[in-house]
C-alpha cells in the first residue's frame, strides 16, 4: 500500500515572537486550592497541558476528569478533609477581576492533595504522573492508599462515575470501554511494601462488587509491615516529546467549565459553556517553569501574542470580560466593546502584573499580532468583527508608563507590522472584501504620522491576501511583504502561491514577484547585501532553482530557499535538506544563510517518478525516474535517442546509472537531473526493508550511490503542474480524442475518449525490453479488471503499452462521462491497481482532466 502524503501545513502569525501552547507541558500547574472562583463542592483545581487544554479538579473525595468521569473514594471518614501536600517551587500570581485587593503573588501550588486518616489507619493522596510512551507523554491520574501497619485495607472502595458503562477484567487492569468512554479507559493497581529500606512489589488484584464499587485484594501482604497502593488512570493529558517546553517564556489559554455538573456551576458565569483565563510562564533551563501568571475576568480571556523585551513580557489578547484586571494608570480602564482587546506588561524575573489597559477599541475588534520597537515600545494590529467598522487599526503602547503613543485607523484589516531601526512602523492591509482583490501598505513615523501614502498591490481578481511576513528593505522607508496568494480556486490540498511585494509608501510605488507556485511561509529576512532572503515548507518539487543550487529540485522533507533583488529578481534559489520532523537540517541554517558561495559539491539527494514528479524512496521496474541532486550535469539539457537497434543508450553527457548492477537506458542529463529507465530485469526485494543500490557514474568514475525499494508497480500520471481549477490537483498531459492537447481552453466532449500516459505499471504482458520502444499495434492490455477509475461515471478501455514510446511509458484511455455539471469542469482522475485478486485497490495516480458540457446533469 502506497499513499502520497500532502505537504504539511504550517500557518505562522507575523509577529517576531511566536505563542507556545501550553499544551506543550504538563508540569506548569500543580493543585491550587478553590480560591473562590468555583463552586464551594470544588476543593482544589488543576490547569493541565493536553490537546484541549484539559481541566481537572478535587472534591471532598473525588477526582474528576474534564469529561466528567469521577473517581471518588467511597465510604471515607466524614471529619477527612483534604489538604495540599509537597508545594511546588514554582511561584504563581493569580489577577482575578479588577479588584487589586483580590489579587495573589507568590503562592505556591501543591503536587498532591492528601486526605489524612481517610479509613482507619489510611491516608488517601491525590496526585498526577506521567506515562512515557514511544511517541508522547500521557498523563495519568493517581489515587494512592498509604497503609500503616496493622491497618486493615478492606475498607477501600472506588466508584467510577459517569462513564455509562460497566468494568470488566482486561489487560493491565479494569476496563471501561463504549458509553461516555473516549477509546478505553484502564485503571490499574500497583501495591508495593517496604523491607530493611527497599520497596517490593506486591501481587494486588481488583475485585468488582455487585455493587459496581471497586475493592482491591492484597495477597501475601504482610500486615506488620506498611503498605502503598497506586491506583492510575488517563487523565487525558497528552504530549509529545518534540513540545517539550524550552527555556524562555511562554503564554497560553487555560479554558475550564463553567458548569460543574453535580458540583454546581459558576455564579454569574458571563462566559457561556467554557471560561478561559490568560496564562503567561517562565520556563528555566531545566523545562520547569519558574513561575506562571494566571489572569482575567469574569467572560473569557486568552493570550495571543508577547514580546520580551527590556520593559519586561508584554502580551495582547481578546478579553470579553468587563472587569479584567487593569491597573490604576490604565489609559483605557473600560472595554470599549466587548470583546476588546488588551495589553499588559509582566515583570520577567516574578511575573507579577506591572500595567494592563484595555485598547478601548470600538466594533469587536481582533488581534492579527504584536511586535516591539528597540525601545520595547509596543505595536499591535488587527481589524473589527462589527460590520459597522470598516477599518483596521494600529495601537503603540508604552508598557512601563502605561501609555498609549498613537492610534491610527487604517482603511482595511491589519495583517502585518514591522518596525525599522529609527522605529518607523509598515504595515500591511488586507481587504474586508474579497471582491477588491487589493494589498494595501503604508508607514508611520515614531509619533503615528503617515509616511507618504498607501500603497496598493493588485491581485488577480478574486484573491486575497493570507498568510503574510513582513521586513523593512536595505532601503529606507521601504518594506517587503511576502504573502501567500489565496486564489479561488484553492481548495486548501496545498499550499497557495507565495509572492513577495517591495512597498515605498514615501515613493508611492511597488514591486510585486511571485517567489513559489506554492508553499507556507517559514522565514524572511535580508542578505547582507540587501536582498530579501525567503525560507519556505510545502513548495512544489519543480520550482524554480539557480545554477547555483544545492539541490535543484524537491525530495523527502526538503526546503526551499530563494533570494530577490529589490527590483524583484531572482538571486539565488534552492531545496535545502530537512530532517525527518520536515525541518532544515544543521547543514543550513537561515541566519547565516545568505548569498551564494559559488558552485556546491556533487550530490545524489532522492528519486522521483518522471512521471507524477513526486519524490519516493521506491520505483518498480520499468519506471520512469529522474535523480536529483546538486553541483553536476550540464546547464542545456542532453537528451538522447534510440540507436540503430531501437534501444536507449545507457551514457549521456558522460554520465551512467547502475542500479542494482544493471545498466539503466538514460533518457535525458540536466543540471541536477538525470532520466533513467529502472531495468525490467531488477529483481524484487524478497524481505520488507531489503533496499538496492543505484550509482551514479560521471566519465566512468563513481560519483554518488542511494539506497532505493523496488515495488512491483509504481504507477504515476504525466502532468502539467498546473494547479489553477478548483480541485487543486495538478492537470494531467493528456490527449483529446482528435488528437489535442486537453486542457481548460481546449476541453474533451462529453463521452469522448482521452489518452493519459503513465509510468510505472511494473510489468506488463508480454514483456517489454528495457530501453526499448513499444510495439505497434500494442501489446495485450492489462486485464480491465484489474484497474479501478476513481472517476464517476467514467471508463478504462485501455491500460498497457504505449504505441511507439519508451517501454516505459503505459498508455490508459478513459471514457468521459456523458453528462455532468454544465459548462467547463475539470473532472478528477485517479488510477487504482488491484494489488492482487480479492485486495484492496489503492489509488496510485490523480489529477484532472477538463471536460465541457453542454447541458447540466438529468436534463436531455
Amino acid at each position: 500500500m502506497r499513499f502520497i502524503p500532502l505537504p504539511a501545513r504550517i500557518l505562522l502569525a507575523f509577529c517576531v515572537f511566536s505563542s507556545l501552547a501550553l499544551a506543550q507541558s504538563l508540569l506548569l500547574f500543580g493543585f491550587s486550592p478553590n480560591s473562590g472562583l468555583f463552586p464551594p463542592a470544588i476543593r482544589f483545581v488543576r490547569y493541565a497541558g493536553g490537546p484541549l487544554g484539559s481541566f481537572l479538579y478535587l472534591t471532598r473525595d473525588s477526582f474528576v476528569l474534564n469529561d466528567g468521569v469521577r473517581i471518588q473514594i467511597a465510604g471515607i471518614n466524614p471529619n477527612a478533609q483534604p489538604v495540599g501536600t509537597s508545594p511546588t517551587t514554582t511561584l504563581y500570581n493569580i489577577y482575578e477581576g479588577s479588584t487589586a485587593s483580590q489579587w495573589m503573588t507568590n503562592v505556591h501550588m501543591f503536587g498532591g492533595v492528601t486526605l489524612n486518616n481517610a479509613y482507619p489507619g489510611i491516608d488517601a493522596t491525590f496526585a498526577t504522573s506521567t506515562m512515557q510512551t514511544i511517541t508522547s507523554q500521557e498523563g495519568q491520574g493517581e489515587v494512592s492508599f498509604s497503609i500503616a501497619p496493622g491497618a486493615d485495607p478492606s475498607p477501600i472502595q472506588l466508584n467510577v462515575l459517569n462513564t455509562g458503562t460497566t468494568p470488566f477484567q482486561g489487560p493491565d487492569g479494569l476496563w471501561f470501554a463504549g458509553g461516555n468512554i473516549p477509546g478505553v479507559f484502564i485503571i490499574m493497581a500497583q501495591a508495593t511494601q517496604t523491607v530493611a529500606g527497599v520497596s517490593t512489589p506486591l501481587a494486588c488484584n481488583w475485585i468488582i462488587n455487585p455493587s459496581g464499587s471497586l475493592s482491591i485484594q492484597l495477597v501475601n501482604r504482610n500486615p506488620a509491615l506498611g503498605t502503598n497502593v497506586a491506583i492510575t488512570f488517563p487523565d487525558y493529558d497528552l504530549v509529545t516529546p518534540q513540545g517539550q517546553p524550552t527555556p524562555g517564556f511562554l503564554i497560553s489559554t487555560i479554558q475550564y467549565p463553567s458548569n460543574f455538573g453535580e458540583d454546581g456551576s459558576l455564579s454569574n458565569s458571563n462566559c457561556g459553556t467554557t471560561c478561559s483565563k490568560a496564562v503567561v510562564a517562565s520556563v528555566g533551563s531545566t523545562g520547569a517553569p519558574t513561575w506562571v501568571t494566571l489572569y482575567g475576568g469574569s467572560g473569557n480571556d486568552d493570550a495571543e501574542y508577547f514580546n520580551s523585551t527590556q520593559n519586561g513580557v508584554s502580551v495582547s489578547g481578546s478579553t470579553g470580560s468587563i472587569d479584567f484586571p487593569v491597573t490604576g494608570s490604565a489609559p483605557d480602564p473600560t472595554p470599549g466593546s466587548t470583546p476588546d482587546v488588551y495589553l499588559a506588561n509582566f515583570d520577567p524575573a516574578s511575573g507579577k502584573l506591572l500595567n494592563a489597559t484595555y485598547a478601548g477599541l470600538p466594533g469587536m475588534p481582533y488581534l492579527i499580532g504584536q511586535i516591539a520597537n528597540a525601545a520595547g515600545d509596543i505595536a499591535i494590529g488587527g481589524g473589527y468583527r462589527d460590520a459597522s467598522q470598516p477599518t483596521g487599526y494600529v495601537l503603540l503602547w508604552q508598557p512601563l508608563q502605561n501609555k498609549f503613543i498613537y492610534r491610527y485607523a487604517t482603511s482595511e484589516p491589519v495583517a502585518g507590522l514591522a518596525f525599522d531601526a529609527n522605529s518607523n512602523l509598515y504595515f500591511a492591509e488586507r481587504e474586508k472584501s474579497p471582491s477588491k482583490s487589493v494589498l494595501g501598505g503604508g508607514e508611520l513615523d515614531p509619533a503615528g504620522n503617515p509616511v507618504g501614502s498607501n500603497v496598493v498591490v493588485n491581485l488577480p481578481t478574486g484573491s486575497t491576501a493570507g498568510s503574510m511576513q513582513l521586513q523593512p528593505a536595505a532601503a529606507a522607508n521601504a518594506f517587503w511583504v511576502v504573502y501567500q496568494l489565496v486564489q479561488p480556486s484553492s481548495t486548501g490540498a496545498v499550499p497557495p502561491p507565495v509572492w513577495a511585494a517591495l512597498i515605498s509608501p514615501a515613493l508611492g510605488t511597488a514591486v510585486n514577484t511571485r517567489v513559489a507556485y506554492q508553499g507556507d511561509i517559514n522565514a524572511i529576512g535580508l542578505t547582507p547585501l540587501g536582498n530579501l532572503k525567503v525560507l519556505l515548507e510545502g513548495t512544489a518539487n519543480t520550482e524554480v532553482t539557480t545554477p547555483d543550487a544545492l539541490l535543484v529540485a524537491g525530495c523527502p522533507n526538503t526546503w526551499y530557499f530563494a533570494i530577490l533583488s529589490p527590483a524583484g529578481d531572482l538571486v539565488y534559489a534552492t531545496y535545502v535538506p530537512g530532517t525527518m520532523f520536515n525541518a532544515p537540517n544543521t547543514a543550513f541554517n537561515f541566519s547565516t544563510q545568505n548569498e551564494s558561495t559559488g558552485p556546491p559539491p556533487a550530490v545524489i539527494s532522492c528519486i522521483v517518478s518522471t512521471a507524477g514528479r513526486l519524490p519516493y524512496d521506491a520505483a518498480a521496474p520499468g519506471e520512469l525516474i529522474t535523480i536529483t541532486g546538486g553541483g553536476f550535469g550540464p546547464l542545456t539539457t542532453v537528451y538522447t535517442t534510440p540507436g540503430a537497434d531501437g534501444i536507449y543508450p545507457s551514457t549521456a553527457g558522460g554520465f551512467n546509472v547502475k542500479i542494482a548492477g544493471l545498466d539503466a537506458p538514460v533518457f535525458a542529463v540536466a543540471r541536477g537531473l538525470i532520466a533513467v529507465q529502472v531495468p525490467y530485469e531488477t529483481a524484487l526485494p524478497t524481505q520488507a526493508g531489503d533496499t538496492l543500490t543505484l550509482e551514479v557514474f560521471e566519465n566512468g568514475q563513481s560519483l554518488q550511490s542511494l539506497q532505493i525499494g523496488m515495488q512491483s508497480y509504481f504507477l504515476s500520471l504525466f502532468d502539467t503542474g498546473d494547479r489553477n481549477n478548483s480541485s487543486g490537483l495538478p492537470a494531467l498531459a493528456a490527449l483529446n480524442q482528435d488528437g489535442t492537447v486537453n486542457n481548460a481552453h481546449n476541453p474533451a466532449e462529453p463521452g469522448s475518449v482521452v489518452t493519459v500516459f503513465g509510468s510505472g505499471a511494473g510489468i506488463l504482458s508480454p514483456a517489454l525490453e528495457t530501453g526499448g520502444l513499444s510495439p505497434v499495434p500494442p501489446a495485450d492490455p492489462l486485464s480491465v479488471s484489474s484497474l479501478i477509475p476513481v472517476c464517476e461515471n467514467c471508463t478504462v478501455l485501455y491500460l498497457g503499452s504505449a504505441p511507439g514510446l519508451s517501454t516505459g511509458v503505459v498508455q490508459i484511455n478513459i471514457q468521459m462521462p456523458t453528462l455532468g455539471l454544465m459548462g467547463l469542469q475539470p473532472v478528477p482522475i485517479a488510477i487504482a491497481l488491484i494489488d492482487m485478486p480479492g485486495q484492496l485497490a489503492f489509488p496510485e495516480a490523480t489529477g484532472v482532466l477538463f471536460v465541457k458540457w453542454p447541458h447540466a446533469r438529468g436534463q436531455d
